[in-house]
């Protein structure tokens, strides 16, 4: 039985106090000639319910971590250090790498699902959305009739905003942001407790990236899971999560709330991405779009020039 006081429980942070993925010094590597160090000693926690979004630039070591979490990492990637925890509500946890064979596969589905990055492009050409939606169903659930599976189909594309109808249609037939909807739907299939979405709404234009924005911070409110948000656009992230972390070179160079990273950054990576963005009303750097130039942008130019400046001086 837990001795603290309810005073402190209500100041306690909810990743700390109620976590469902503990990650301790997680590293992976791609083995070659050169060895690539992608994720270098992360340690991050997900509480449960939240929405914790992972931002940096292309190549930092986003998608590398989260597939090495979910154990779906192939060679020449191996994980050299660390550990991954899953925290289930029913009181139970397990060391994600001690997980094998079936045991694994029915775990990925279950208890941790994924949005693929261009997962517009992830469903069957040849095969309609009922057929891929059941298959969730025929693999994890065996034991549910035809007409249950079905049914349970039809109710998931309703929750995500897809017409039933929809069931018989092959992906061509559906627009990208529907197939995008079928993604999350088929994500969602099982209950699971924790879904990792790695660049959901890449190539979506931007009113049906709010849409699913839109989506996904409802159904997190509905279904209590929790989200891993992995992206390079820091202003989208600012919009969603509860807690950002900003990924550079394999490293976390920064974890804090996100009103907190926006207004008050304290690594100069970190500055560098909020001041890259251009906004629609104001200077480049003020993209929340209240119209007053970001004095950062002037800060980070003058990082950059010194920056420069010493790499000339340095011996080659």
């Amino acid at each position: 039985m837990s001795t603290a006081t309810p005073e402190a429980e209500a100041t306690t942070p909810r990743h700390l106090a109620d976590p469902v993925i503990t990650i301790d010094d997680f590293s992976v590597d791609y083995a070659g000639q050169v060895t690539t160090h992608a994720v270098k000693n992360v340690s991050l926690t997900l509480g449960r319910g939240e929405i914790l979004g992972l931002a940096g630039e292309s190549g930092c070591g986003k998608s590398t971590l989260a597939y090495g979490i979910t154990r779906l990492l192939k060679p020449p990637a191996l994980i050299t250090s660390g550990s991954a925890t899953f925290h289930s509500r029913e009181g139970w946890s397990a060391d994600l790498s001690t997980l094998s064979g079936d045991e694994l596969r029915q775990f990925r589905w279950d208890k941790i699902s994924m949005v693929f990055q261009g997962a517009m492009n992830s469903l069957n050409p040849v095969i309609s959305i009922q057929a891929q939606l059941e298959d969730v169903f025929t693999t994890h659930r065996p034991e549910l009739s035809r007409a249950e599976r079905v049914q349970k189909c039809g109710d998931l594309l309703e929750r995500v905003g897809v017409d039933r109808s929809r069931l018989k249609s092959f992906p061509h037939e559906l627009s990208g942001g529907m197939r995008q909807r079928v993604m999350i739907a088929m994500a969602m299939a099982l209950d699971p407790q924790v879904m990792i979405m790695d660049e959901p709404t890449t190539a979506l234009d931007v009113v049906v990236q709010r849409e699913i924005l839109d989506e996904i911070t409802r159904l997190r409110a509905e279904l209590g899971f929790a989200v891993i948000f992995i992206t390079h656009d820091l202003p989208l992230l600012l919009e969603i999560s509860d807690r950002i972390a900003v990924m550079k070179a394999g490293e976390i160079v920064e974890l804090n709330d996100a009103y907190e990273l926006y207004t008050n950054p304290r690594n100069d990576y970190t500055k560098r991405l909020l001041a890259s963005f251009p906004s629609l009303t104001g200077e480049r750097g003020d993209f929340i779009r209240t119209g007053v130039a970001d004095d950062r942008l002037e800060e980070t130019k003058q990082a950059d020039a010194d920056e420069d400046a010493a790499n000339e001086g340095a011996p080659a």
